[in-house]
Parts: C-alpha cells; structure tokens; sequence
C-alpha cells in the first residue's frame, strides 16, 4: 500500500537524520 510505503521511507529517513546528528556532534 502507498501509506505503508510512505511511513517505511520516513521512518527510515527519521533514522537516518538522528544518525546524521549524532555523527556530527
């Protein structure tokens, strides 16, 4: 389904992001 596809790929980007952040700190 397009929702499920679309929560997968923000949750993934959310990760991603904190990832980001945490590198950079």
């Amino acid at each position: 389904m397009e929702l499920a596809s679309k929560l997968f790929f923000y949750s993934t980007f959310q990760h991603y992001n904190m990832t980001l952040l945490l590198a950079k700190s």
